[in-house]
């Protein structure tokens, strides 16, 4: 009987073959390592050349004398004093563009009275443009021994004086004895009382002197004509006020000296003779 040779490998066999492949797969990590180390090291390489090209723009741009402002540029700025405005840019003059602080820039132009927003931007290579939106003056107040400008928000914007002669606005009285929130509130209540007269009977507003807002149920109205005081609804401003503009002259003939003429109710005027309030003065006593 002829022997067939077995086909399966001696033991040493089988372990020389496995110490071939475990030294192929050796080569094959020590090369893909190699790669790796490889890349890495480039990556590193590309990386630190840009952090430095990074650096260097930087410190160029926050340096250089190129970009120091010296233009502050502004908009909008109509009623504002220039001055006012110019003593909170003048710090930034000098600054770097790329360093100056503009949220606070912004922060202290609003802090000013006669600003209501700003809005500050960088103009390369030294210019900083302002968007200002500015209050606008629309009635003077007086509050014990000082005139002022307010806005019809009720902000006080500044003491009046010879630099402000242009503003001939009616003056809002009997404010001494109020708090800042009534203050404001009534400043409010009185503006928008001008306005109201401006906008429909311009001819008219430009005779009143006088609001005085000391009491919250009605607006004593004084003319420069010293004509008798209107007593007025601060609520219904308009009312009557037709009626009385057509019977000022027959009233003024008829009546004589009057202490008041009371517009507040509907489709009536009332009238209180100076004789009258001699008699209700001496009933008093």
């Amino acid at each position: 009987m002829a022997l067939i040779p077995s086909m399966v490998p001696s033991t040493d066999e089988r372990f020389l073959r496995l110490t071939r492949n475990e030294q192929v797969r050796k080569r094959r990590r020590a090369r893909s390592y190699l790669r790796a180390a490889t890349w890495a090291g480039v990556h590193l390489a590309v990386a630190g050349v840009v952090a430095l090209a990074a650096w260097g723009g930087h410190h160029y741009l926050t340096h250089s004398e190129r970009f120091r402002v010296g233009r502050i540029l502004w908009t909008g700025g109509g009623y504002a004093p220039e001055q006012e405005i110019r003593k909170v840019t003048a710090h930034f003059v000098g600054k770097n563009i790329f360093g100056a602080d503009l949220d606070a820039l912004e922060a202290k132009l609003e802090a000013q009275p006669w600003i209501r927003t700003a809005r500050a931007k960088r103009r390369i290579p030294d210019a900083l443009l302002i968007q200002i939106e500015e209050r606008v003056p629309e009635v003077l107040v007086k509050v014990r021994d000082s005139v002022y400008l307010a806005d019809g928000e009720g902000t006080l914007l500044d003491r009046f004086g010879p630099e402000y002669a242009d503003y001939d606005f009616p003056i809002l009285t009997g404010l001494d004895r109020s708090g800042r929130d009534t203050l404001k509130r009534k400043i409010r209540k009185g503006a928008a009382f001008v306005n109201f007269l401006y906008r429909t009977r311009p001819q008219f507003a430009d005779q009143v002197s006088e609001l005085d807002l000391e009491d919250d149920d009605n607006i004593n109205i004084r003319l420069n004509d010293g004509g008798p005081p209107l007593r007025s609804s601060p609520d219904s401003p308009g009312l009557n006020l037709d009626n009385y503009l057509a019977m000022r002259n027959y009233i003024a003939s008829n009546y004589g000296d009057v202490s008041y003429v009371d517009l507040r109710w509907k489709d009536r005027i009332t009238i209180l003779p100076a004789e009258e309030r001699s008699t209700e003065n001496g009933a008093k006593r």
